[in-house]
């Protein structure tokens, strides 16, 4: 006999944006998200992992300068998951001892994009990333095995890029 397991969900997305000037455009949006959980064996024992949901908002701007040359984005965004789907070790060695879970976390950002046309074949970019993360609401055993609040990521990220358009025959 196996384990059967449904999951149902009903995601959704709504954007509003309004053009404030003709190279300039400013954004809100929320948005949902779903992962279904899973059923495994840890540990000798059965392990139901719960599903992963996520409920995301996000405002922003985009805007265009030196004669669309120069385009530059912002956004801040928060993400909830009511849920995110993680393990944790119960032993000091990890061996054979790992727990799957779901547990609530969030994440809080902000990102900053520039993208410089230099010919009509030629575009550098630069983005950089900040993002923040929380676990909440831990279950106990959880909790114990990861007592800090910060989830483990890298909070600041740049990213520098170059493109150039060849026209082949």
């Amino acid at each position: 006999n196996g384990v059967v397991l449904r999951f149902h969900n009903f995601n959704y997305k709504a954007r509003i944006e309004q053009d404030l000037t003709q190279k300039n455009m400013v954004y809100g949006m929320i948005s949902t998200g779903f992962r279904p959980g899973d059923e495994g064996i840890t540990s000798g024992k059965p392990n139901f992992l719960s599903a992963e949901k996520l409920t995301s908002f996000e405002v922003g701007s985009k805007n265009r300068f030196l004669e669309d040359s120069l385009q530059i984005n912002a956004d801040v965004y928060y993400y909830n998951y009511r849920g995110f789907q993680t393990s944790y070790v119960t032993t000091p060695f990890g061996i054979n001892n790992s727990i799957a879970v779901t547990v609530p976390a969030y994440y809080i950002g902000g990102e900053l994009e520039a993208l410089y046309r230099l010919t009509a074949h030629d575009r550098f970019g630069l983005n950089y990333d900040h993002v923040e993360s929380r676990w909440y609401d831990k279950p106990a055993g959880f909790a114990q095995a990861q007592p800090e609040g910060v989830r483990a990521l890298t909070p600041n990220t740049v990213t520098a890029n170059y493109e150039h358009l060849f026209n082949l025959p």
